[in-house]
This record gives structure tokens, sequence and C-alpha cells, in this order.
């Protein structure tokens, strides 16, 4: 590996990773009967601590009233922020 100068810092540039299956970040998950617009914004925002450029979120099997209360909530945060629109391109939906 080449050397830095002093006092510089190494800078690598690197591809993004797309996650096909994200559940959620934080002890927060995206199937919860109670998630808000802004709980899902946040999990959203996390993903590039990692190096996720894009991903899926992913709603787990439960009840039907949480996976449709789930699908809502992140179409919802989807329409109402370009950045979470951007990162998610869709939803990865897992069943019975």
């Amino acid at each position: 590996m080449p050397r830095c100068a002093k006092g510089r810092r190494r800078t690598t540039i690197a591809p993004g990773f797309f996650d096909i299956q994200s559940n959620g970040h934080g002890g927060q998950e995206f199937s919860s009967p109670t998630h808000t617009a802004q709980a899902v914004k946040r999990i959203v925002e996390q993903q590039a601590a990692f190096g996720v450029t894009r991903f899926l979120p992913t709603v787990t099997t439960a009840s039907f009233e949480t996976i449709v209360h789930s699908l809502s909530t992140i179409a919802e945060t989807c329409r109402q922020d370009a950045g979470a629109n951007y990162i998610a391109v869709g939803i990865h939906l897992e069943g019975p």
C-alpha cells in the first residue's frame, strides 16, 4: 500500500453496498405496528455509516395490520423525503 505523507489522511474510494435485506437498525425494525415516518427516516439515515448507498427495507412476517402499517409508513417516508426515496429503491416483503 502506498504511504501517506506526514499529517495526511489516507482516503479510499470504493463502490457503495446494495443491501437487499435490511430489517432495521439500532433496535428499530421496519416491521413494527407503531413506527412512524420519522423512525423510518432515522433508520435510512444510518445506512450510509455502513457504506450502504442503496437498500431494500425489509418487512418481515407479521400480522396483516402490521405489514400494511409498515408498508404504508415506508412509502410515506419515501414520498416525503427525497433522500429516503433515493436510497430505499424498493421494499423486500417476507412472508409465510
